[in-house]
């Protein structure tokens, strides 16, 4: 009688691969299963995963989202109907999508997908650590088979990975498993689990990404519409400009008797900047968050940046040193402050022209005081030439053309006391970057001292051209908790829930980097009473929903 023969004949290389296998589906998922219980506890599983818990927001968009992560099984086996939940019931895929989005595990240093440093040895480490073997294990199946070199490296890698995860009563069952006898159906078998797995995550992952991508859209089109005003804001610019227009008169009776005095002008764009710069909208569309600057202003990280280079040093630049003296440049004249979007540019430029407003008095350096003018100019609202933008954003609507010109000739014969503030020459049309470019070179008021603000991409058209480079980096942990105190200044239980949840959350601290993420952090702990989802791209979720209900509700009104 005929034997049926294997379709892979069995040598101490196939052998090999096929106990790799078996060490990382068998005792890989008995690890990630320990390494999950150690987490969320079976006793109180249930309680995690509960229809009221934060996690099963998470989970439920992980099943029913457009990308369906989880299957309809995994789904059966997290909110069994007949039987209590238990993560005996988890197949070692699931393991991994509820280790990395509802365990607080931030991502390691070097992502999810690559071979973590070997010093690193955290526990979302080691994860990726067995991930990366796996994947490098799994590139070995074409022929099925491992030499006794590579063999005896991933094993050793493998099983350190895994018994710092899962304890050190894991190591005697993976040495007597790494000499234990396999017959050909037993290899084909752990072959086979093998491949399943992978085709399994490399799946999740790819849905993983596409979330990520159109999370970054929704993020984007955010941003979009935080650049807009709202008209309440608009009007009452305007009623601040007509009450300005009652000052033309005492400036026209000067200007008859031959001596130009700018003092009621100056004043009047003092009382303007107090007026409209001296708040703050994070959230243009939701009336009700608006707060007084001064309260709510935490300070900004701001290096200096090398202009040879454009590295970025670790000399901090505080708001009354921007135009100071330094290593590069002896005295300088124009000064271009980059940063990502929603960094806190235009805040920075905002409360430099409220301290002028105020004579607020710095301690040293060139501060806002040392100036007879600021002229703060939002590029997204030029539409012409400098002049025009000053007379548009900044004077009196009824202003007499005479004394219109005056104030631009007080402005040429006094350039070394003026500042001009041009805020997001990004968002300058693209027919008047060249323009205000020859404000940066000194072809236009040469002697008129500048600050800009742009992203990075806009800032190299004219880096060359200044005299100093900053760049604002955000938050530093400290300034997330003075910003995250301002704005709960009534709910101390909410700076207390976040406060904690921040200093457990690598992955939370890195977002508040961004202030405006920052901001929308508070928001949505407001919202949320101080619970927030352990997963990035949950949170995200949330705060994207958080945004899109407050402006459906601005606009309805």
């Amino acid at each position: 009688m005929a034997t049926a023969i294997s379709p892979f004949a069995s040598t101490k290389e196939t052998t090999n691969y096929a106990r790799l296998c078996r060490l990382l589906v068998d005792v890989g998922s008995q690890v990630l299963r320990s390494t999950f219980d150690k987490i969320h506890p079976p006793a109180t599983l249930h309680t995690v995963l509960g229809s009221t818990s934060v996690h099963y927001a998470t989970l439920h968009s992980l099943y029913r989202g457009r990308k369906k992560v989880l299957n309809p099984t995994q789904w059966g086996n997290l909110y069994p109907t007949h039987a209590p939940v238990s993560s005996a019931a988890f197949d070692i895929t699931l393991l991994t999508v509820l280790l990395r989005n509802i365990c607080g595990l931030g991502p390691p240093a070097n992502g999810w997908d690559r071979l973590p440093l070997a010093a690193n040895i955290g526990i979302a480490d080691d994860i990726a650590r067995v991930k990366y073997y796996r994947n490098t294990v799994y590139g070995h199946a074409s022929q099925a088979s491992v030499d006794d070199r590579s063999f005896s490296a991933y094993w050793q890698e493998i099983r350190e990975a895994l018994v710092r995860l899962g304890g050190a009563h894991f190591r005697a069952e993976i040495d007597n498993l790494e000499h234990d006898c396999m017959d050909p159906d037993i290899e084909e078998h752990y072959r086979e689990l093998m491949k399943q797995w992978k085709k399994d995550d490399d799946s999740i992952k790819d849905k993983l990404e596409e979330i990520e991508g159109l999370l970054e859209n929704m993020r984007s089109i955010m941003e979009r519409n935080f650049r807009g005003t709202t008209d309440k804001i608009e009007i009452g610019f305007k009623e601040v400009k007509e009450k300005l227009s009652s000052l033309t008169a005492s400036v026209e009776n000067r200007t008859q008797e031959g001596v130009f005095d700018p003092t009621e002008l100056i004043n009047g764009i003092r009382q303007l900047y107090k007026t409209r710069e001296g708040w703050l909208s994070p959230f243009p569309w939701c009336d009700e968050f608006q707060f007084f600057l001064g309260n709510i202003f935490t300070r900004l990280k701001v290096v200096r940046r090398k202009k040879t280079r454009g590295e970025i040093t670790d000399v901090f630049v505080d708001m009354s040193s921007i135009l100071d003296p330094y290593e590069e440049c002896s005295a300088p004249r124009t000064v271009l402050i980059e940063g990502e979007p929603g960094m806190g540019k235009t805040t920075y430029c905002k409360k430099y022209a409220y301290d002028w407003a105020t004579n607020k008095q710095e301690p040293q350096g060139c501060g806002s005081t040392a100036f007879k003018v600021v002229l703060l100019l939002k590029c997204r609202d030029i539409h012409s030439d400098v002049w025009e933008a000053i007379d548009d954003q900044l004077l009196p609507r009824d202003i007499d053309e005479e004394v219109k010109q005056q104030f631009f000739r007080f402005i040429r014969e006094n350039q070394s006391s003026i500042l001009l503030i041009l805020d997001g020459l990004d968002e300058l049309p693209s027919s008047k970057l060249s323009m205000f470019s020859e404000l940066i070179e000194g072809r236009v008021l040469p002697k008129c001292h500048i600050v800009a603000t742009a992203r990075h991409e806009a800032g190299k058209e004219v880096r060359k051209c200044c005299d100093a480079l900053l760049q604002i980096e955000g938050f530093t942990e400290e300034h997330v908790k003075g910003f995250v105190t301002k704005y709960f200044k009534e709910r101390t239980d909410l700076v207390i829930k976040l406060s904690q949840r921040m200093s457990r959350d690598k992955n939370l601290r890195e977002i508040a980097a961004n202030p405006l993420n920052t901001a929308l952090l508070c928001l949505l702990c407001e919202e949320f009473e101080g619970t927030l989802p352990e997963s990035r791209a949950q949170l995200y979720l949330d705060m994207v929903e958080c945004v899109l209900r407050r402006y459906k509700k601005g606009r309805d009104y």
